[in-house]
């Protein structure tokens, strides 16, 4: 995202208008990328305020003893470092608190992350009766007309056949009424076999797992993604990093 610190900083200093605010919420509820840079300036922006207030404090506490004894106060310059450095202390921990132990949701990861795979053309030029139904689902999967799609996968004989199931299951995870455990099953028969979809069928089974809300054995699935550098393994390393909650 272009300029993420600058649209950040027009939030926060309250200069956007209102369908850039509401624009601005809806996308801080789904991008990952913006929410964590979002938390990391308002840690920033809660360190420089609680800088200025130790020090407006001491300024402060050095004029009460002037005004209780008329005598001008002297604290020991060692006192003053001890004290500052307490303060740096806790104040970057809990920046820390803020910025790395911050949690995101499941639902999060899975809308930020999931995006539809291009329908193959392998299939178009086949005059089977197997081959048609699976020829008139990719069109409709293509159309993102997604509950035709599963209609036509319905019809297939094999039910095995991993093309069909990858996408299969990618057309129950987009349909208006997503089927996460259906899914699931599909991206499953498509890891039982070697082929040339293993690799998507990990990633989709992985975002799946997540929106089950079976987060443990989601992160299990993108890690191996990312120890084996296969299909979206960077945004697997991206995953493995967040701290989610179901």
């Amino acid at each position: 995202m272009d300029n993420i610190e600058e649209l950040i900083d027009r939030y926060l200093s309250k200069s956007m208008t209102a369908i850039e605010v509401k624009d601005f919420e809806n996308l801080l509820k789904t991008d990952t990328t913006l929410h964590a840079e979002y938390l990391k300036s308002i840690a920033a922006r809660k360190f420089i305020e609680e800088a200025g207030r130790l020090e407006l404090r001491e300024k402060f506490d050095v004029f009460e003893s002037e005004e209780l004894t008329g005598e001008k106060a002297i604290i020991p310059l060692w006192f003053k470092r001890t004290m500052a450095t307490a303060a740096v202390f806790i104040v970057l921990f809990g920046l820390y608190q803020v910025v790395f132990n911050s949690t995101i949701s499941s639902d999060a990861v899975f809308e930020s992350y999931f995006e539809t795979y291009k329908a193959p053309s392998v299939e178009r030029n086949s005059e089977t009766t197997l081959d048609t139904n699976l020829q008139s689902a990719m069109k409709a999967y293509e159309a993102k007309s997604y509950e035709e799609a599963l209609q036509f996968f319905d019809k297939l004989e094999d039910k095995t056949n991993y093309v069909a199931n990858f996408y299969k299951g990618l057309s129950y995870l987009s349909s208006k009424d997503p089927n996460y455990k259906q899914a699931l099953q599909s991206f499953e028969i498509v890891l039982q076999t070697d082929n040339d979809y293993n690799q998507q069928a990990l990633w989709y089974k992985g975002l799946t797992l997540l929106k089950l809300k079976e987060t443990d054995k989601a992160l299990k699935v993108f890690q191996k993604i990312k120890e084996t550098t296969s299909y979206n393994h960077e945004k697997a390393v991206e995953i493995v990093a967040k701290n989610i909650e179901n």
